[in-house]
């Protein structure tokens, strides 16, 4: 491989290369962080005192472990615990700040995520507000404060009745039907949807510090967001871009040098005081390419950046992979296509959409992440969709997805409801936004940004407009915040931090109601359950790429008896009957064991292995289809592969982990769709 610096098209910044990095490495300390997940209290309503926290984690599960709750997954626990979700909750520490980090220019604590509005107080004030989940916040730590002991407290608000106070502003309601609570909290708190409520989801908000948090302390410079961009694949090369940002305390001189499989380079800059972002042209000849599943090998190269300055310095390594992803959305003879092209390559999706793995993401083990993508690879997908109700996923879901060839369709936290467009919402949008992409767009698998889940699709064919009495003026106010929203904010975002990237404003394209749409880009085909037709229309109506589709099922046996327990365990039981969050319920399902030909369940048992053989049934129609209407139809994505709880979904992995039969199903069919 040869690796050259295109110094004909370095930016300005860029100017000779020099020979002092060696000493400007071995004379100067790196940044330095101190994690801080110990140590913490929470304290609350019904605590006599303060009880450990855990961090990252939750209210809920602290409250739990203390035998403050019982577990709310079991039974129907979880009704009896609303106060918590009303209730204010305070996380102390008492911070210590290493004596050594004295000489420090910059000490920041550092949130990567609070769940969600919360105020920050350091030695007895008040330093921050925080209102957005999906976004980190630092707070300068004053050189007084180095050496010493200084009390944190973090306050959480309860978020359904903030989110309630900021849509009064408004004077009407907006069409959130998952969201039971008044005012609709969930449109107007930056916070997972699906907490709130989902046809697969009960609602369960909690609060907490949800992801780590740590002292960070660097002197003159630091770097932040690497990424390779790929630019272009032609004639044997690739031309690349390597980007990232350095935040300099005072400006000045500074030496930057990359490494990358052997190859290096250095160069001087002039950097301003604040934030530089920097772009370094590249090329390789005869690259080796990240593909993905079933494609080739998802090769990735070690790539580390490292930037010194009188004062300081600065080291950042990560592992980047070389390719080209677009979205083909042209018209053609029968429609318009739907189709991911890789390394100029079309290829069909098999996979499936990725939800939250708990109602409380931050107490999830990253085993838990290990075994869910080794058994969505195992079973032969290439694309998982991360589906705009829930999260935007931890670091080590994508750095898997990255080793396996998982592809990444990739939705912002919008869903089911229109949203507001007043200029707070959309600053805070713009923060996570900017941060999302950043943080996001250095792993190959990262192949489509999508803006929404169903908002386009519902505004038009939902009847919300007449559900909800909209007036002419109500519904030119919600049109307007989309269109500043999804139309003019979030592309711009992605367009500006990560240039080339496949955008889809909304999914799905087409609506599943009439045959021709169809023809025409991503169908979510809901024909099969929420439109009451036969299973048989799975494999009759098949879109360009199906990007949602599926049947419901209840958890495998072992799991029902895991979370049901004693007495509970039939037909008519509340724990049983809760768990049945869609609006259609378990009547629907009888209806399709009749359609079937399924016996009637005699107990509660047979009822729980009819649903998974209507579900396999479902699937093998459906997937059976898609594949064998290649190259017309490009994708099929089931709805979906987990689920946050253990209850009635569409899922083919129960919560405990345990594959449905239709996992077997999906399995045999995708890996045999392979060849």
């Amino acid at each position: 491989m040869r690796l050259q610096l295109d110094s004909m098209r370095l930016l300005p910044l860029l100017l000779a290369v020099c020979t002092i990095l060696g000493d400007v490495i071995d004379s100067h300390a790196q940044v330095r962080r101190l994690p801080l997940d110990r140590g913490w209290k929470l304290d609350g309503p019904r605590l006599t005192e303060p009880i450990p926290a855990t961090v990252p984690g939750a209210v809920h599960e602290d409250l739990r472990r203390r035998g403050i709750i019982t577990d709310p997954y079991i039974n129907d626990n979880y009704l009896r615990q609303d106060w918590i979700d009303s209730a204010a909750w305070t996380y102390t520490l008492d911070l210590h700040i290493p004596q050594d980090w004295e000489g420090s220019d910059r000490v920041e604590l550092v949130f990567q995520g609070l769940d969600t509005y919360a105020e920050i107080w350091l030695d007895g004030v008040k330093v921050l507000e925080a209102d957005n989940m999906f976004r980190p916040w630092r707070i300068p730590i004053p050189q007084t404060a180095i050496g010493r002991s200084v009390p944190v407290r973090v306050i959480f608000k309860p978020a359904i009745l903030e989110g309630a106070k900021r849509a009064k502003a408004y004077g009407f309601t907006f069409p959130a039907d998952s969201d039971g609570y008044s005012g609709k909290p969930s449109v107007f708190t930056r916070k997972a949807p699906y907490q709130f409520g989902w046809d697969f989801a009960p609602p369960m908000p909690g609060c907490g510090i949800w992801m780590p948090v740590y002292l960070e302390a660097w002197r003159s410079v630091r770097l932040e967001d690497p990424w390779l961009q790929t630019v272009a694949i032609r004639d044997g090369k690739a031309e690349l871009a390597l980007h990232a940002r350095v935040w300099s305390i005072r400006g000045g001189q500074a030496v930057l040098g990359w490494q990358m499989d052997g190859a290096s380079g250095e160069a001087t800059m002039h950097l301003v005081e604040g934030a530089n972002d920097i772009r370094i042209p590249m090329e390789i000849e005869a690259p080796l390419l990240w593909w993905p599943s079933g494609a080739g090998a998802p090769h990735r190269y070690d790539v580390s950046l490292n930037v010194g300055c009188e004062g300081g310095r600065d080291t950042i390594a990560f592992r980047a992979g070389i390719r080209t992803i677009a979205l083909d959305r042209s018209p053609d003879s029968l429609g318009t296509a739907f189709t991911f092209v890789v390394n100029g390559k079309p290829l069909f999706m098999r996979g499936a959409n990725w939800v939250p793995v708990d109602m409380f993401p931050g107490r999830v083990s990253d085993e838990r992440y290990r075994q869910l993508l080794g058994m969505a690879s195992d079973a032969g997908m290439n694309m998982l969709r991360i589906w705009g109700g829930g999260i935007y996923e931890r670091e080590l879901f994508y750095e898997l997805a990255d080793s396996l060839g998982m592809l990444v369709w990739q939705d912002f936290m919008f869903a089911g409801t229109m949203y507001p467009g007043d200029t707070g919402f959309l600053l805070s949008v713009n923060e996570e936004a900017t941060f999302q992409v950043r943080r996001l767009r250095r792993h190959p698998s990262l192949a489509l940004w999508g803006g929404n889940n169903e908002i386009a699709v519902a505004w038009k064919n939902w009847g919300w407009q007449g559900t909800y009495g909209y007036g002419p003026e109500e519904a030119d106010t919600l049109e307007r915040a989309y269109r500043l929203l999804f139309k003019d904010l979030l592309p711009s975002v992605v367009n500006r931090e990560m240039p080339g990237a496949a955008w889809l404003e909304s999914s799905p394209v087409s609506n599943w109601g009439r045959r021709e749409d169809l023809d025409h880009g991503n169908n979510h085909f809901w024909g099969a359950w929420h439109g009451e037709m036969h299973l048989d229309s799975l494999g009759t109506r098949v879109p360009r790429f199906a990007s949602e589709y599926g049947m419901p099922s209840y958890p495998t046996w072992e799991s029902v008896q895991e979370c049901i327990e004693g007495d509970n365990l039939r037909m008519e039981s509340a724990p049983v009957t809760l768990r049945q969050r869609s609006y259609k319920g378990n009547g629907l399902l009888f209806r399709y064991f009749e359609m079937e030909g399924l016996p009637r369940p005699n107990s509660l048992r047979e009822f729980v292995e009819r649903t998974h053989q209507v579900q396999e049934m479902a699937l093998e129609r459906a997937i059976r289809a898609h594949l064998a209407d290649r190259p017309r139809c490009m994708g099929t994505l089931l709805w979906q592969f987990n689920e946050p709880w253990p209850g009635c979904s569409w899922a083919i992995i129960d919560h405990y982990g345990r594959p449905k039969p239709a996992y077997g199903v999906v399995r045999s069919l995708y890996r045999n769709g392979t060849r």
